[in-house]
């Protein structure tokens, strides 16, 4: 019993050291949060960590089995502002992409309508604003690694139901090139993909495919030049695809969905029968 005890305030003191050395900071905005729910969380993440979520029903419908559990905490991970203030994408969404739609009526939206995508289905979690662009872009350029695990868990709660619909063998992360690795230290991708791993138990698979062509970024260029930049772009292992039927896409943002067609096509042609596609953030279409 004692022994117990002992652990418990020597973890208690551990933690306050660690949150008084290097406090944290909110995974949206970057000011420093309250760690008081951190031994609550502590607890129930350990109990839970690669448990099944409940999900809510913002993005996901018609799952053939729930989730199980309590959402986290999310105290501990954004403050009060940044949680009031981000913009979730909520129905009407496009069947395809996973676009916010603005007409209710419509069931994809424009660039789907128009499109043969490869990938079965997409979906995201934010819209793309001001708050979760300047998240993103700390992620991605300013080695704000921890942020992922916000982006996890509000994953979990929004698209849970629908990852457990699609029974995914593995998670892909999107490749960045070889010399932009070396420069960044990291794939934000990949620590996305990680994040979502450890809440599902769903594997991470890093080095199914691999970005053999540095391209130009994808939003300042029509639609040929799009083509013409991921032409050859990528190429896949295939020893690292045995017996993987189901995977899902992760990227940190969808903007014209080029990137994740091109992989998706490749990743058919290697005998991948059902692809999907997650992102943190992606544009509001009419």
């Amino acid at each position: 019993m004692y022994k117990g005890i002992i652990k418990e305030m020597s973890s208690r003191v551990a933690s306050v050291i660690i949150n008084t050395l290097f406090p944290r900071r909110c995974a949206v905005c970057g000011k420093i949060i309250s760690n008081r729910n951190d031994d609550k969380y502590n607890k129930k993440n350990a109990d839970k960590s690669r448990k099944k979520y409940s999900g809510n029903e913002s993005t996901c419908q018609n799952s053939e089995r729930e989730y199980t559990g309590e959402n986290e905490d999310k105290s501990r991970l954004i403050c009060s502002e940044c949680e009031e203030g981000l913009l979730y994408i909520k129905e009407p969404t496009c069947k395809k992409c996973g676009r916010q739609l603005k007409d209710e009526t419509k069931v994809y939206c424009d660039s789907c309508s128009m499109a043969q995508f490869s990938f079965d289905r997409g979906i995201s979690v934010f819209i793309y604003g001001d708050l979760i662009r300047k998240s993103i872009h700390d992620f991605k350029y300013h080695n704000r690694r921890e942020n992922a695990e916000f982006y996890g868990m509000a994953i979990m709660e929004n698209c849970g139901k629908l990852i457990n619909l699609w029974q995914p063998d593995a998670l892909i992360p999107v490749p960045i090139h070889k010399k932009r690795y070396i420069k960044r230290g990291y794939n934000q991708s990949e620590v996305l993909a990680g994040s979502i791993t450890k809440y599902t138990g769903v594997r991470t698979v890093s080095d199914a495919v691999c970005r053999i062509k540095k391209t130009k970024p994808q939003k300042n260029l029509d639609k040929s030049e799009r083509e013409n930049n991921l032409r050859n772009a990528f190429a896949v292992k295939m020893s690292k695809l045995e017996g993987i039927k189901t995977v899902i896409l992760i990227d940190d943002i969808y903007t014209t969905g080029s990137t994740i067609d091109s992989l998706a096509r490749m990743l058919r042609a290697a005998g991948v029968q059902n692809i999907y596609f997650i992102c943190l953030s992606t544009s509001v279409t009419i």
